[in-house]
């Protein structure tokens, strides 16, 4: 809107704290097994928790990964919870950092792992390749 000012949007690498558990709960899905091998990761450097800030404030938490494969590395989004901000694409603006940080560690993909078609709408005009799983009893 006219007169408001422009919400600036950062990230930072930080713990995985309690924070981060409350962020990733919004995903559906989410539970205890998940947040401990999370917090053994990103402790391991397995994983980076990284918190999304909008002015200053906390927003969300996005977990990351650099996976290595027989075509390259991939950049690798595993988690992505964050509060619904008025005036802020908080999607498109890991979109921004996740190529930034693609470039920055070599990576020649980038894999976002969601559940949520909301998400995929919100990359549309990203060149998406669709990588479909199934867990079969897991």
């Amino acid at each position: 809107m006219a007169g408001e000012p422009q919400k600036e949007v950062a990230f930072e690498e930080v713990a995985f704290d309690a924070r981060a558990v409350a962020d990733l709960s919004r995903i559906a899905g989410m539970g205890e097994v998940d947040f401990a091998f999370y917090a053994r990761s990103v402790a391991a450097g397995g994983h980076v928790c990284t918190g999304v800030f909008v002015n200053g404030a906390r927003v969300g938490t996005v977990i990351w990964s650099l996976s290595d494969g027989p075509h390259g590395t991939a950049l690798v989004v595993d988690e992505l919870g964050a509060e619904a901000t008025p005036g802020v694409d908080v999607v498109k603006a890991v979109e921004a950092l996740t190529e930034a940080l693609a470039t920055h560690y070599g990576a020649n993909a980038i894999r976002f792992i969601t559940r949520r078609k909301g998400f995929l709408r919100a990359l549309d005009n990203y060149e998406l390749t669709y990588i479909l799983e199934r867990k079969n009893g897991l």
